[in-house]
C-alpha cells in the first residue's frame, strides 16, 4: 500500500524564523493572519537573510502587517520594545505606526546603546518621513558620555538647509556627520558607520559620506524609536510624527550593498502588505 502526501496539506513551508515570528504575532493579535500577509512576512525574512542583514540585526520592528497594535509591537528579531503612550488608533496595518500630532509617544527599543560597537553600527527605518517642524529625531540615543543629545537618525531644523530641514545620521557638532539636504521627505533612511572616522547617510538610496566623522562612546541606556532616549530621566524627547513601517538596529555598519538590500526588501514587503489588504 502506498500513500500520496500532499505537500500543501499542512500549508506552505516557511523559514523557521519567519514561522516563529508569525506564530508570536498571531498570539498577540488573538487571531490568524491572512495567508498573503504570512507569505509577505516569510519573503521578507528570506530576503533579509540573502542580503546579509539578518545575523547582524540587534532588533527588527515590523509595525506594518499585523492585525493589532500588540501584534505590531512583536519584534521580528531582538528584544520586545516597550510602548510609551501609543494607542490602537495610532496603528494602521498598511501605513504603519505613528501619530501626526505626536508630542509624547515613542518606543523604548530595549536595545542598549553600548550593544552597538562605537565604530561600527547602523540604524535603518522605512516609512513616510517628512520634515515636520519640531521633529528632531526619528530614532536614536542620548550620549551619556559627553552629555550632549544625539541620534543615529534625525531631522534637523537648521536655517541654512533646503526648506530649513535636513536628514542627519549621527549627532554632535554640525559637519561631523553626514547630512542630506536633497529632500525634506523620504521613505527609507539609513545611518551607517563602518569606521571610527567614516559615517554614511542613505536617503532613498542616495548616499552622503563623511570621512571626518568622529565615533563617540555609547552608554548602557536604551535607544528609542520615534525619539531620543534621555539619560538619567529615562524619558524621551524630540518626537517624530512620521509613521514607521519597518526599523532595524545593527551591530555592524551597513555597506552600500546591504543598505540597498534593506531598502529593496522592505519596499517589496510594504508593497506586498498593501496589495494583500483591502
Amino acid at each position: 500500500m502506498s500513500f500520496l502526501i500532499n505537500p500543501y496539506r499542512f500549508g506552505p513551508a516557511y523559514d523557521p524564523d519567519a514561522a516563529n515570528y508569525i506564530s508570536r504575532v498571531e498570539t498577540a493579535d488573538g487571531q490568524a493572519l491572512e495567508a498573503s500577509v504570512k507569505d509577505a512576512m516569510n519573503t521578507l525574512v528570506v530576503t533579509l537573510k540573502s542580503g546579509s542583514i539578518w545575523t547582524n540585526a540587534l532588533q527588527y520592528i515590523l509595525p506594518c502587517g499585523p492585525r493589532t497594535l500588540p501584534g505590531a509591537l512583536v519584534p521580528l528579531t531582538g528584544p520586545s520594545p516597550t510602548n510609551i503612550n501609543f494607542v490602537a488608533d495610532d496603528y494602521n496595518r498598511k501605513t504603519g505606526l505613528g501619530d501626526p500630532a505626536n508630542t509624547n509617544k515613542w518606543l523604548n527599543s530595549n536595545v542598549a546603546q553600548n550593544s552597538l560597537p562605537a565604530a561600527s553600527h547602523a540604524a535603518a527605518v522605512y516609512g513616510n518621513f517628512t520634515g515636520n517642524s519640531g521633529d528632531p529625531a526619528i530614532c536614536g540615543y542620548y550620549n551619556d558620555v559627553s552629555g550632549n543629545p544625539g541620534s543615529l537618525l534625525s531631522l534637523d531644523e537648521w536655517a541654512n538647509y533646503v526648506n530649513g530641514r535636513a536628514f542627519r545620521s549621527g549627532a554632535g557638532i554640525p559637519g561631523q556627520f553626514p547630512v542630506s539636504t536633497a529632500s525634506t521627505a523620504a521613505s527609507c533612511i539609513i545611518g551607517s558607520r563602518e569606521a571610527a572616522n567614516s559615517a554614511t547617510l542613505y536617503v532613498d538610496g542616495v548616499s552622503t559620506t563623511n570621512t571626518s566623522s568622529i565615533a563617540t562612546a555609547f552608554s548602557a541606556l536604551s535607544m528609542a524609536w520615534f525619539g531620543l532616549r534621555l539619560q538619567s530621566s529615562g524619558l524621551a524627547g524630540g518626537f517624530t510624527r512620521s509613521p514607521i513601517q519597518v526599523g532595524g538596529f545593527f551591530s555592524s555598519g551597513l555597506n552600500a550593498a546591504q543598505a540597498a538590500a534593506f531598502r529593496s526588501a522592505v519596499a517589496a514587503y510594504v508593497s506586498a502588505i498593501a496589495a494583500a489588504l483591502p
